[in-house]
């Protein structure tokens, strides 16, 4: 198996085949272990270890390998005992002729072979290439909370926000320290229906939106009261009206 050509075709693939964040992270995390095992066709590894490897929960990777399995990315079958269950990564390279093969997934790689400075380049450049057009990281943090996990699937499926996986992280974590008492996971939930019925124009900042969506209800509720001048029915917890004009 060849692991560049692999990563590459496992990009092309997930252009048009969607899987959750934690599932992108359980395929990183076997075939980094299936190459330490030299390509093994059968492998075994504890359910602990790929918690480790993924920042995962053990029903997070539980979860994540089945979903794998639906989409044929690989088999796996539990074992008696205290065994460790079973894994056979499905190769994607085996699903296209070899010329198509060579094209879509590696030849930049090949030539980079015999050069680690190369191959490191080359990998650098594709991976801010992925996670530009396919917003999935090519590297998960391995500090990664599943709270935070969920919070970056829920911004994700945000229509058309700009989701980008490590930036994201990092807004997430600094929001976090501004607002410890917001439930971002809720906060996010709120907003994606919010953006339902305000959807983004050329001039949004969803980021900024968020961030205001995700500030406390009672500074909300001031700065609703002195926009209506205190009569009327306050309207829904929403975003500030100004956001539109700042640039993201």
């Amino acid at each position: 198996m060849n692991y560049i050509r692999e990563i590459n075709a496992f990009y092309d693939w997930l252009e048009t085949n969607r899987l959750s964040l934690s599932a992108v992270a359980l395929w990183h995390a076997l075939m980094h272990i299936n190459n330490k095992t030299a390509w093994t066709d059968e492998f075994a590894v504890a359910v602990s270890v790929l918690c480790v490897k993924t920042g995962l929960s053990p029903r997070g990777v539980t979860e994540a390998r089945n979903e794998l399995k639906q989409k044929g990315r690989i088999e796996w079958q539990s074992r008696r005992g205290n065994q460790s269950a079973a894994y056979r990564i499905i190769s994607l390279l085996n699903d296209l002729p070899a010329d198509i093969a060579d094209n879509s997934a590696g030849n930049h790689a090949d030539k980079c072979a015999d050069n680690s400075a190369g191959n490191h380049a080359a990998l650098n450049k594709q991976n801010k290439i992925n996670n530009k057009n396919n917003n999935i990281p090519p590297i998960i943090p391995p500090d990664i909370s599943e709270q935070e996990r969920m919070v970056l699937n829920a911004l994700n499926g945000i229509n058309g926000y700009p989701f980008d996986y490590l930036k994201d992280l990092a807004f997430m974590r600094q929001l976090a320290v501004e607002f410890p008492e917001a439930d971002l996971l809720e906060k996010a939930k709120g907003y994606g229906i919010w953006v339902l019925d305000n959807p983004y124009t050329e001039k949004s900042n969803p980021r900024s939106q968020f961030r205001n969506w995700c500030k406390p209800k009672s500074w909300e509720n001031k700065r609703l009261k002195a926009v209506s001048g205190g009569k009327g029915k306050q309207r829904e917890e929403e975003p500030e009206l100004d956001w539109g004009w700042q640039k993201n």
